[in-house]
């Protein structure tokens, strides 16, 4: 009879759901999804993708001199890769191995592991499309970022460990943080979230208000000791020393000028102390303007104003201009800083390469390959799809995760889930982006990579987390019978 078809179609439908349901909240899916995640991330951005910069690392890797423009510890990596397979694809195994092995390792040991939406989050969070549009590029900020999110997976592991186990694993911890600063130097504000995180954990013993202490003040000294040991083993590492901080210097130098309508290093200018960092004659108020931009850096030294210097005695006096003009006119040099974040963050403009699926950014730069590899048929969808995002147009923009981010600092600071983990993996992305108001040279939109990608798994862990709670305590009932409850109730508030 009909009747009974259809039910026996009900029970059938309900039962496979179940076995669905059983079969989500088992640790098979969680490695199941974060297998076909690495898998289909390692199809869609083969072989890896090249940037100018990209290429200036390879370089430095094959030639064996390394200069301190670029991390010299990714470049001896990629040397040693160099010697299996030539070209880009073992850097982007181990930059996909790191993010998807850390956002697995981050979300099975979380209480939000029990629940069927963990396979989920760990598709979803790498999948999600600002996350993914910079994914396949080969630079340190993707790099740093799976260091970094490894760090935390690996915290989060030791955490359900006892005794020398959970040290050593803590450890761990501590020297992915560490990797990730010797991929950027900036890097020491993500590093602080990270370890603040390992400290927390370390001081389970402690409560209120003492483990908040010790944790952030140690983990505040850690950072900075491994930022200045990460300074120092650069220096041993690197071959050439071109003291890239010189350009910041420049930029904030002409910056600071512009807010105060004047040259403020007039006096070394006229001594002749920094006569070997200029292209021009007469480095005039006017000239230095004519090149000075607030959302770029370059054109003040591609422009024929600013070069950059070898000599001691000139960067020594480059850095008395730079950090005494900082300290003489605090205000200007904000609100030069301020100018160039907001260009970064996207309030006045959009970002450079929001999206980047290129095998090689110039045409020349094949040759170093040794493949004439071009974009297939997925990877042109998934660029068409990426260049016309119109629709999620506001994902894209970082001020939008900055704010989420901040709120999730917040929330994550008054909600206990997992020791605090949501604030911590905020925190993380909030102090890196944080130190890009005082070093960013361009909008480049990789520099948001890491805030948008622990904003975003930070988010979803506290959102499974309270609906679970709300759940559980009866509060909401199942899923499906909240939706019901609000289905019936939206034709009489219409």
């Amino acid at each position: 009879m009909p009747i009974f078809s259809a039910l026996e179609k009900q029970l059938s439908l309900a039962l496979r759901w179940q076995r669905l349901v059983a079969y989500l909240r088992q640790a098979r899916a969680r490695r199941h999804a974060a297998l076909a995640t690495y898998v289909s991330l390692t199809v869609l951005f083969y072989p890896g993708f090249l940037s100018t910069d990209s290429v200036g690392q390879l370089l430095q890797a094959r030639e064996g001199v390394l200069s301190d423009n670029h991390p010299p510890l990714m470049a001896h990596i990629w040397r040693l890769f160099e010697l299996v397979v030539s070209g880009p694809f073992p850097m982007l195994l181990l930059q996909l191995a790191l993010i998807v092995g850390g956002v697995w390792l981050v979300v099975s040991r979380t209480a939000v592991s029990r629940t069927a939406a963990a396979p989920l989050i760990i598709v979803s969070t790498l999948w999600m499309p600002p996350v993914l549009a910079v994914l396949g590029v080969i630079w340190k900020d993707i790099l740093m970022a799976g260091f970094f999110i490894s760090g935390f997976g690996v915290a989060m592991r030791a955490r359900q460990l006892q005794g020398a186990t959970r040290h050593r694993g803590l450890l761990l911890a501590v020297a992915l943080a560490w990797l990730a600063v010797l991929m950027r130097h900036n890097a020491i504000g993500g590093a602080f979230g990270l370890l603040g995180l390992v400290f927390f954990v370390l001081f389970e013993q402690k409560v209120g208000a003492r483990r908040w202490t010790w944790s952030l003040v140690l983990a505040g000294i850690s950072s900075l000791a491994i930022f200045s040991a990460s300074g120092a083993i650069n220096a041993k590492l690197a071959d050439r020393h071109e003291s890239f901080w010189q350009l910041l210097a420049m930029y904030d130098l002409s910056g600071i000028s512009k807010a105060e309508k004047r040259l403020v290093f007039e006096d070394a200018v006229a001594s002749g102390e920094l006569d070997a960092i200029f292209k021009i004659a007469n480095p005039t108020y006017q000239n230095i303007m004519r090149a000075y931009s607030p959302h770029y850096i370059a054109p003040i030294y591609t422009q024929g104003v600013f070069q950059r210097t070898t000599d001691p005695a000139t960067l020594e006096s480059l850095r008395n201009a730079w950090l005494g003009a900082i300290k003489r006119h605090p205000g200007a040099y904000i609100d030069h800083r301020w100018r160039v974040f907001r260009y970064l963050i996207g309030v006045d403009n959009s970002n450079w390469n929001p999206h980047y699926m290129k095998i090689v950014e110039r045409e020349h730069h094949s040759e170093l390959l040794l493949h004439a590899h071009k974009l297939s048929p997925l990877q042109k969808a998934v660029e068409s799809v990426l260049a016309n995002r119109r629709p999620i147009r506001e994902l894209f923009l970082p001020v939008f995760w900055l704010v989420l981010t901040m709120v999730l600092v917040g929330v994550g600071l008054a909600v206990k889930l997992d020791d605090h983990l949501t604030f911590f993996l905020a925190f993380s992305g909030l102090g890196y982006q944080a130190t890009l108001l005082f070093g960013a040279g361009s909008p480049d939109f990789r520099y948001s990579h890491w805030m948008i990608l622990s904003a975003w798994l930070a988010l979803q862990l506290l959102g499974v987390h309270t609906w679970t709670q709300l759940q559980e305590s009866g509060k909401l009932g199942s899923g499906a019978a909240w939706l019901r409850a609000k289905l019936r109730r939206s034709p009489a508030t219409s």
